[in-house]
């Protein structure tokens, strides 16, 4: 089970936009929070061969990271739970995603259904099936594509000044920040500029050195069902990005 590292993540995420207004939880349409994370430590609920119509799934995607081994990648990650706790299956259920068979009994029902580069997930379709006792569910969506910082360029060599520009490029969400780091100092964007996909951002405080610029995305993620439907069905996640950059 690894959906922890999406959880961990959008925790990040929001601890780098701690303070700010630009902060928050809300998803549009989506769901809350799978109840693996606001319910851990209680046991889960023993099912054996639950139809679809019997339990609450939710399904998380996170899209990049804030370090160079996780900002290639892309997991996904999917729970079930019945009256808010998760559920541990104990019958003959199957769970197949993308083709996969994802091992389901003997274990809480929070998993990590996919982990691959970004490259080979973003703009297809994923899906997952339920199965037991002959009925099934399948949900499906497509992955959003990763938002990209075009301005400045990872490596490059930054001017501090009131107004440092960034440029981004966000598809399938909202961008939530832009948050610049400096050696010694953090600065959030500004986002109410005329043009979008343009910010400034003030770093003339920065001392000169190593810094950052990392974009946090909410994802809208827009999921279906096919077959027997789940009783509930939510859907969330983030994205992230970041350019390793040298203010002087």
């Amino acid at each position: 089970m690894r959906l922890q590292r999406s959880i961990l993540l959008f925790l990040m995420a929001l601890c780098l936009l701690a303070g700010s207004q630009l902060v928050g939880c809300g998803t549009g349409d989506s769901a809350g929070p799978s109840p693996s994370q606001s319910d851990i430590g209680v046991p889960p609920i023993l099912l054996h061969d639950p139809s679809p119509g019997q339990f609450e799934t939710y399904i998380n995607v996170t899209i990049g990271g804030y370090d160079l081994t996780t900002r290639g990648m892309t997991s996904v990650g999917l729970s079930f739970s019945s009256h808010g706790r998760l559920v541990q299956f104990a019958g003959h259920e199957r769970l197949t995603c993308n083709g996969t068979a994802v091992l389901l009994q003997n274990q809480a029902a929070s998993f990590q259904v996919a982990e691959a580069p970004t490259s080979t997930l973003e703009g297809h379709h994923f899906s997952c099936t339920y199965s037991a006792s002959g009925i099934s569910a399948t949900l499906m969506l497509t992955i959003p594509t990763a938002p990209v910082i075009r301005s400045p360029m990872d490596f490059a060599q930054v001017p501090r000044s009131p107004n440092t520009l960034i440029t981004s490029e966000v598809r399938g969400g909202k961008l939530r920040g832009l948050v610049a780091l400096g050696p010694d100092a953090k600065a959030i964007a500004r986002l109410n500029t005329p043009r979008l996909l343009q910010a400034t951002v003030n770093t003339s405080a920065f001392t000169t050195g190593a810094g950052s610029i990392s974009l946090t995305q909410v994802l809208n993620l827009q999921v279906t069902q096919a077959g027997t439907p789940f009783k509930s069905l939510g859907a969330g996640g983030t994205a992230m990005t970041m350019v390793t950059v040298t203010w002087v």
